[in-house]
Order: structure tokens, then C-alpha cells, then sequence
């Protein structure tokens, strides 16, 4: 996106804020420049619309993210829709590494599907489940929801250097 468009989303959302009209808008322009630019300025302009038309408060890069990563539907599932998948999953023998990255990771910690499949106690691991899959779905969104070079930064520092060798933490 250019600092043009990203200019013209804040007076969009500064326009709802009449208070705010008069208000040196320069520095929300460079913060969300930084913060949004890697959003394509459609998916930006619906996700500042959304918020806009759910929030009383000027919109924050956070809310805006969050938003464009749920209409884009990269938003994790649900924990209730993670365990519909699962047992679909199950009954129709179908191999996790279909399923949504952070299901793949709750299943992986419960043994995989089998281990989940062949549970004597199926409401025990349903409820363990829907707790685990809520904690790695909440991790997963926060990290989606970041800006591109952000994720590029965090992927490089999760790479610890010892001794000269490179190993991943």
C-alpha cells in the first residue's frame, strides 16, 4: 500500500471522529504506514470500515489486523469448530495435515489423530482439547496478525547461534 492510500484510510476513519478532524494526523499516518503497509489496500479499507462500525474509538493496528485476518478467513477456528474438524477427521480417515495449522498442532499434542480416535475417555480429551486448541489458536491469530516484516523478524531471531552453529530453538 502507498503512503497515499494509508493517508486516505486514516482520514476515512478520522472523518468518523469529527473531534479529531482538526487534530495533526501526521503521526497516525506514519504508524499505520509502518504497521499496515504490507495489507493490500482493499482488505485494508474493508478490515478500518469493520472496526469503524464496531468500535466507538479510533481504530488501533490491532483491531484493524485482526479484522482483515477475519475477513480474509485466516482466522484460526474456533476451539468448537477445531473439535467438529477433528472428529470429521476421524470418521472420515482423513489425514490431519488437511486440517488448519493450529488444529495439526493441537492433534500432534494429543498423540495425533489415533491416539484422539481410540481414547477410551473421549470427553476427557475433548475437554483437554478445547483448552489446549484455544491457547494455540489465541497464539497463532496474534501471529498472523502481524505485520509482514515483523513474522520475518521473529522467524530470524528463532534461530539461536551457539558456538558458531546454528540450531533452532
Amino acid at each position: 500500500m502507498t503512503p497515499e492510500e494509508i493517508g486516505g484510510l486514516v482520514a476515512l476513519a478520522s472523518s468518523n471522529f469529527p473531534h479529531l478532524q482538526k487534530e495533526n494526523m501526521g503521526p497516525s499516518v506514519i504508524l499505520w504506514n509502518k504497521m499496515l503497509a504490507d495489507l493490500p489496500y482493499v482488505l485494508a479499507e474493508a478490515a478500518v470500515c469493520q472496526v469503524l462500525a464496531t468500535s466507538k474509538y479510533w481504530p488501533n493496528i490491532a483491531e484493524i489486523r485482526e479484522s482483515a485476518l477475519f475477513i480474509t478467513g485466516n482466522k484460526a477456528p474456533t476451539a468448537l469448530e477445531a473439535w467438529g474438524m477433528v472428529r470429521e477427521a476421524i470418521r472420515k480417515d482423513k489425514p490431519a495435515s488437511t486440517l488448519p495449522p493450529a488444529v495439526q498442532k493441537a492433534i500432534k499434542a494429543f498423540g495425533g489423530l489415533d491416539g484422539i480416535g481410540y481414547s477410551e475417555d473421549l470427553k476427557y480429551i475433548q475437554g483437554q482439547f478445547l483448552r489446549a486448541y484455544d491457547e494455540l489458536a489465541t497464539k497463532e491469530n496474534h501471529y498472523e496478525e502481524l505485520p509482514a516484516q515483523v513474522r520475518e523478524l521473529i522467524s530470524e531471531a528463532g534461530v539461536k547461534r551457539i558456538g558458531g552453529k546454528v540450531d533452532e530453538i
